[in-house]
């Protein structure tokens, strides 16, 4: 269904003449009949104005529409990103056609002094099938630029998105630390940790001693000890590994109403964004007494 019929579909649930809707959203009435027709593709705004009017939620009125994924926003290093392989399933187009384009957007921004490329693209990689393969995080302004090349509906549609999920996680980040759930508060607790980890890594390099860096790093690299007992803390097995990629993939099945398999892209994102949530590089790494923080995670991708 299209974003014209759904709006006629709910303004008739509403029991709203097309002149009332109209008055209601700010807009003119032959405007609004000839964007229920299909004539025209209202901007964001006016899609805003028309939600608002029938007292829809913008991200609920697209998925009542069954027209709008969900896409994923996250939160590195204070800065809010969007992974370009679900940018690229959300404006349907091949993912490296997306890479292709922001190669050229990157290439005019370079021509720039005044504008940092990684404001708008962070370069990043992920892993599928042993191999390492490109990809790019957008922040706001990137999916702005990517948008702002895009027509018609499907250029609505990811606007709607990302202006949508970006506003949330923003909303998010303003609520205190104590109000969050506790997934929430382990996830910030361990970024605000990472931060910490990298700064002494910045500063031992600047001291232009290896010997200090060497040893920092290899008392990362030891294995958790569990101060109780002093033993070495235990990581999950096949069972347990086995287990958590059941529930991974239940969940992305549910949230994309669609059978997600280990070889299809939801999944491989979702299994990036954990084991970087969880700093480790594969199941196996996972420390036995995580398995119900990970379950956690789960439940909210």
């Amino acid at each position: 269904m299209g974003i014209g019929a759904k709006i006629e579909e709910l303004r008739k649930i509403n029991k709203l003449t097309q002149a009332k809707l109209a008055n209601k959203a700010g807009i003119s009435r032959s405007y609004l009949a000839d964007v229920e027709r299909g004539r025209y593709n209202p901007s964001i705004e006016t899609v805003k104005s028309i939600s608002s009017a029938l007292n829809v939620a913008l991200d609920e009125f697209f998925k009542a529409a069954k027209i709008m994924k969900n896409l994923q926003v996250i939160n590195r290093n204070e800065q809010l990103l969007v992974d370009s392989r679900e940018v690229a399933e959300m404006v349907q187009k091949e993912h490296k056609h997306l890479l292709r384009d922001i190669d050229g957007y990157i290439t005019v921004l370079s021509g720039s002094p005044k504008l940092d490329c990684e404001n708008f693209f962070v370069s990043d990689t992920f892993e599928n099938r042993g191999k390492q393969y490109p990809c790019y995080l957008l922040t706001r302004k990137g999916c702005d630029m990517v948008a702002n090349k895009m027509t018609g509906e499907k250029g609505v549609l990811f606007t709607a998105e990302y202006v949508t999920q970006f506003e949330k996680m923003e909303n998010r980040i303003k609520q205190p630390v104590e109000q969050l759930s506790p997934m929430l508060q382990f996830l910030i607790n361990m970024e605000q940790e990472q931060k910490q980890i990298n700064t002494r890594l910045d500063e031992l390099e600047k001291s232009s001693t290896p010997n200090l860096v060497n040893e920092f790093i290899r008392q990362l690299t030891v294995p958790a000890i569990n101060k109780e007992n002093q033993k070495p803390l235990v990581n999950i097995n096949s069972k347990e590994k086995s287990a958590l990629i059941l529930k991974l993939k239940k969940r992305l099945s549910d949230k994309h109403k669609m059978d997600v398999r280990a070889n299809d892209s939801e999944y491989s994102i979702a299994k990036d964004r954990l084991f970087k949530n969880f700093r480790v590089a594969k199941w196996e790494d996972i420390e036995a007494n995580k398995v119900p923080s990970v379950e956690e995670y789960i439940k909210y991708l």
